[in-house]
């Protein structure tokens, strides 16, 4: 029995690179591998680098922003071209060469908004024509009770007045 507790692969161990992370034997090979923070990869294309760097896998999504062969995508909305971040040439010339694309990307973009912003102000003006409606609604309920109110109040105060004292 003790010696199978040392050897069974569903045991639980701790990670071996100091993550601390809890899991059964068979899958600590895979974690290592794969998934640990601290395992040390290199930066390449099939994590979306590619400059050959070494780091922990932890510090990769930081080290993205600023490596310089990491894609970058063209910041014009609709425009799908991207380059590596250090090749500033190929961005200089697809900025130059694309700026009719832009501008034509920029003015449906433009024209979206406008669309959407005209239909938000047309459900705000609805939206704020109901509560007037109902505001309104609510001051004639508000009169029409101080109406009565002041109805009943004298009446009241005729009764006791025309009512003999002991």
């Amino acid at each position: 029995w003790s010696q199978h507790r040392i050897t069974c692969a569903s045991r639980i161990v701790e990670c071996d690179l100091g993550c601390r992370q809890k899991m059964k034997a068979n899958q600590l090979q895979s974690h290592c591998t794969q998934t640990c923070p601290n395992t040390t990869i290199e930066c390449s294309e099939e994590i979306g680098g590619g400059c050959g760097a070494s780091m922990r896998r932890e510090n990769h999504p930081n080290h993205l922003l600023e490596c310089s062969m990491a894609p970058v995508k063209c910041e014009c909305d609709g425009c799908e071209f991207t380059w590596k971040r250090g090749d500033t040439a190929k961005w200089e010339e697809h900025m130059q060469s694309s700026s009719i694309v832009h501008v034509a990307l920029l003015t449906r973009t433009l024209a979206q908004v406008r669309r959407e912003t005209a239909e938000q102000l047309a459900e705000h003006s609805r939206i704020h024509r109901e509560y007037l409606e109902r505001f309104e609604r609510m001051e004639a309920q508000l009169a029409e009770s101080d109406r009565k109110l002041t109805e009943v109040l004298s009446r009241t105060h005729t009764q006791t007045q025309t009512q003999p004292q002991p």
